[in-house]
């Protein structure tokens, strides 16, 4: 929890890296990222950060770390 803490704030994705489709509810709408399923189970498999799989979104550690 620590590393989550001291971590640099998150910044948003590219415009382009994502687009919206109907929510479930009326009038509202949801954010897809386009490969993010595959992504977040890759990561989880081998154990590294989108930049490392390759995300085109993705900043590398190198440009993150303090």
């Amino acid at each position: 929890l620590d590393a989550v803490r001291t971590a640099p704030e998150p910044r948003p994705l590219p415009a382009d890296a994502w687009h919206t489709v109907p929510g479930t509810a009326p009038g509202t709408v949801r954010r897809v990222v386009p490969g993010i399923d595959a992504l977040v189970a890759a990561g989880a498999e081998a154990r590294s950060g989108f930049a490392a799989l390759g995300a085109p979104w993705a900043r590398p550690a190198s440009e993150v770390a303090p």
